[in-house]
């Protein structure tokens, strides 16, 4: 799904893409979710939203405590 959101960011759609983003990390079940995680982290990123990165990052720890992510958190630029 992210494909979806990737497209939209690139079209200009920078809302319609991070809407895109928060629709798939409400589903439930995820085939790969650390991989949907990142791709909107580095999403965030990427529109330079420092703000909006930190808050992912915080939500994400909220759901798992993986030790990559804490330090992807604190390391961050």
């Amino acid at each position: 799904m992210y494909q979806y959101a990737e497209l939209e960011s690139i079209l200009g759609d920078v809302e319609r893409g991070r809407a895109i983003y928060e629709l798939a990390i409400s589903q439930g079940q995820l085939d790969m979710p650390e991989v949907l995680w990142k791709a909107y982290i580095d999403f965030e990123i990427e529109q330079e939203e420092p703000n909006n990165t930190r808050n992912l990052y915080r939500r994400l720890l909220q759901r798992t405590q993986h030790v990559k992510v804490f330090m992807a958190f604190v390391f961050q630029k």
